[in-house]
């Protein structure tokens, strides 16, 4: 048997739909192949699969054998997990279900994942995301150069600042942010422009 996608979150959708021209990428409680079928013909550009890499990880090679690697994004959201009294140490740990739940060490899971055949590897940092004080750019270190996938990074930008310490660097690929658009009118327009004057080179919209 099959577990379709709540009524609910396909009115979202069609309704989101109806107003942007956006690629938009689909994600949240994907289980089954059925429901990444209903998200492409809802009009979905492509899926993000996090928690399904630990309790359904063949759905991530299935959607790719279907639909191309590059339809798919796999999702790891992590945390800085401090250890000891003195002179504490932080870890990077990588949670599930939400960030509910402890997953694996981040490094495991960076190398746990290479298995899969996917577009992209989307990482938010749990701890920054919200809050606009920036990207937890510390993360970085641990990313092998070597890592062949695209990576984004999320969680944290609330300037263009934040944007511009960052955009240039050969780990990542591409950078996100909600709340430039969400809560400042010209965001968009004012971080483009930010960027273009730092002599990135970004399609004209």
């Amino acid at each position: 048997s099959t577990n379709p996608l709540p009524n609910f979150f396909k009115k979202s959708i069609k309704a989101l739909m109806k107003k942007t021209f956006i690629p938009l990428t689909i994600g949240g409680g994907l289980t089954n192949l059925e429901q990444i079928d209903e998200c492409f013909e809802l009009g979905a550009d492509k899926i993000i699969l996090t928690s399904a890499v630990k309790t359904y990880p063949d759905l991530i090679n299935s959607c790719s054998s279907k639909y191309g690697a590059q339809a798919v994004s796999v999702g790891i959201d992590f945390k800085k997990i401090y250890v000891g009294n003195k002179n504490k140490e932080s870890y990077y740990f990588s949670y599930i279900n939400n960030g509910k739940d402890k997953f694996m060490s981040l490094n495991e899971h960076i190398k746990f994942i290479k298995r899969f055949k996917f577009g992209e590897l989307i990482m938010t940092s749990i701890d920054m995301d919200g809050t606009g004080f920036g990207f937890d750019k510390n993360v970085l270190k641990l990313l092998d150069n070597k890592i062949r996938f695209p990576i984004v990074l999320s969680g944290g930008a609330g300037k263009p600042q934040h944007f511009e310490e960052l955009i240039k660097n050969k780990k990542i690929s591409a950078l996100v942010t909600g709340n430039l658009y969400n809560f400042l009118g010209s965001g968009l327009q004012m971080l483009r422009k930010k960027i273009v004057d730092k002599g990135v080179n970004l399609r004209v919209i």
